[in-house]
């Protein structure tokens, strides 16, 4: 799905130790109903494939829990709208090598843009798509704002459904 969109899409990191969270959750539920079914006391019937492509989701979850994933939109159009985010809160942002700082306040935050290919599944097809970070600064409005501000300028990450009544 997200392959097909034709407009930028964000992919919070949150968004998936939510998703993956759920999947390894329904393994463990169909491991335990498959368990009773089966008559089977005191094991879990469970694939080691499952096993272990769970405990790879987990883990990616937890590295991508604080990146944001970009697919569809390119370095330099990333860059204009993170500019245009510290711009738009009149936010005096300064480049440090490949990041940028903004100071908020009494906080400092470090917004960075790294280039990558993102790969879809199974699909092989290379997204031009890149990750983004926000660290520190979490207890500053300045820095909610800005991240709010970038965040909006993308499709989210599902589908919104719409309703004609």
């Amino acid at each position: 799905m997200i392959g097909r969109r034709t407009q930028p899409t964000l992919w919070k990191g949150t968004s998936l130790v939510v998703v993956n969270a759920l999947f390894v959750l329904a393994t463990i539920v169909a491991g335990v109903w498959r368990t009773k079914e089966l008559h089977v006391a005191g094991a879990m019937v469970l694939p080691r494939s499952v096993i272990i492509f769970d405990i790879a989701l987990v883990l990616i979850a937890f590295w991508m829990r604080g990146r944001w994933l970009l697919i569809g939109v390119t370095h330099e159009q990333a860059s204009e709208i993170l500019e245009h985010s510290f711009s738009k809160t009149r936010s005096a942002a300064t480049r440090r090598e490949f990041d940028w700082v903004v100071r908020c306040g009494e906080f400092e935050m470090i917004a960075g843009i790294a280039r990558n290919r993102v790969m879809l599944g199974n699909l092989h097809l290379p997204l031009p798509g890149h990750t983004i970070r926000f660290s520190g600064a979490h207890a500053s409005k300045k820095a909610k704002l800005i991240r709010s501000l970038f965040s909006k300028q993308f499709a989210g990450s599902f589908p919104t459904p719409r309703i004609k009544a």
